[in-house]
């Protein structure tokens, strides 16, 4: 009466092979998902800095100085009101910040500067860093208007090497007391 019942399911060794086959996947798949997030959010980062440093340009234009806080600027960021978070071995004038990165200005005599920098996760401290001012000390030259990618010693970002691993910079560094620099196109 049953022998013309055909088996139609799965062995089990065929489902653990489908389930490794899954697993070699995801293995492969989830560091380059990691890494395309973490490109994103240094293109956040790369632009709040291009902005900030337009509004210091143009804080220049009026004034014939930059300012030394973001209240000075033309150009607010609604969503920064943390003023509390870290800023390495940076020394700064002012800053704002969200719970994913952080704004600051620098109003050093010598080469002023705006960057922005990760505040939590895997790259934390990580950088981009805009040059107001052309100058020359223990930091090497540093052309007006260059953006670098910075790394502090004291960060996460600068041991797991931000700069060359998602912004992709391949020029030299010029290695300061408290991280490196890495000159961006």
């Amino acid at each position: 009466m049953f022998k013309n019942i055909k088996n139609y399911g799965f062995t089990l060794i065929e489902l653990l092979v489908v389930v490794l086959i899954i697993g070699i996947l995801a293995a492969i798949a989830l560091p380059q998902y990691q890494r395309s997030v973490w490109k994103s959010r240094a293109a956040q980062l790369r632009l709040s800095v291009r902005d900030l440093a337009l509004a210091q340009e143009r804080y220049f234009l009026e004034t014939g100085g930059y300012a030394a806080s973001f209240d000075s600027l033309d150009i607010q960021f609604p969503d920064m009101t943390n003023t509390s978070f870290s800023a390495y071995t940076w020394t700064i004038s002012s800053k704002i910040g969200n719970d994913k990165f952080g704004l600051m200005i620098d109003a050093n005599a010598a080469y002023g500067r705006v960057f922005s920098l990760f505040l939590n996760g895997t790259y934390e401290g990580g950088a981009i860093v805009y040059f107001l001012k052309n100058g020359t000390g223990s930091i090497g030259t540093i052309q007006r208007g260059q953006t670098y990618c910075a790394e502090t010693i004291s960060s996460p970002a600068y041991q797991q090497n931000f700069c060359n691993k998602i912004m992709g910079t391949s020029a030299a560094s010029i290695t300061l007391s408290n991280g490196r620099y890495y000159p961006l196109p």
